[in-house]
Order: structure tokens, then sequence, then C-alpha cells
């Protein structure tokens, strides 16, 4: 298992990615962990005073693969975690990236894949990525 971690933004946010060999030859499809990374950043880690800290976690199983992205950040209601992946015609610039990303998997790869969201106020959020291991598409 390959393991590295760096830090960013002068030690306001540190980063830990840890990925078997399996997940760092399968195909990831282009603007995936961006915005979700992005995100973490620019919202979880708002008008937090201590360190911010983000894992990125892969995990391979025989037919998929997940990769998890938590963050130590300031966390979402269950009502706020509800609306991001599902299509809302007035979503006014809120969770976008989240939902198109989610959109972008189901259509590569179909239902089974996607995100899946967990957090907790005051406490983090982690997206959990399902990708197939082995389907190559020229999307990704």
């Amino acid at each position: 298992m390959q393991a590295s971690s760096a830090s960013a933004t002068a030690a306001t946010c540190g980063f830990i990615w840890t990925f078997p060999k399996k997940c760092s030859r399968a195909p990831i499809p282009k603007l995936t962990l961006q915005p979700l990374v992005e995100n973490a950043i620019l919202h979880g880690f708002e008008n937090k005073l201590d360190v911010g800290k983000i894992k990125i976690l892969g995990y391979a199983g025989e037919d998929r693969m997940k990769i998890t992205i938590q963050d130590n950040g300031c966390g979402m209601t269950p009502e706020k975690v509800s609306t991001l992946l599902t299509p809302q015609e007035e979503r006014m610039h809120t969770g976008i990236g989240i939902f198109n990303v989610h959109q972008r998997i189901r259509l590569l790869f179909g239902e089974p894949y996607g995100l899946d969201i967990r957090s907790e106020l005051g406490k983090g959020t982690e997206i959990t990525i399902t990708l197939p291991v082995k389907e190559v598409n020229a999307h990704v």
C-alpha cells in the first residue's frame, strides 16, 4: 500500500492520501476528485480555527473501487446532505459540483456507482465515490 502526505495553504490545511496499487491503476473520470476536495477546503474549513485535515483513501474490491474523502470541517445538517445528490430546479450555485460529479459517474457507469455523503454538523464530512475497477471508458 502506498501512502503519502502533503500540506497546503500554509499549515491551515493538511492532506493525507492512501491508495492500494490496484486503485492507482484504475481509471477515474476527469474532474471527479477536484470539486469534492475544493468543497472540503472552501466550505468545510470556513471559519475553522484549528488545522483542517483532508484524508483521501482508496479501497479496491474485485469489481468496485471506493475512494473516500474525509474532512474534519464544520459538517452539514442531514437536510443539507439530502439535497446534494437530488436534482433541484433552482439549486442556485449550491452543491452543483457535487451533483455534477454524481451524475457524470452514473451516466458513465450506471446506477450502482456514484457518491454517498455522510456528515455530522461540527465534526466533518465523508464522501465516498464508488467506481468500477475494470471498466475503461474514453471519458476517464
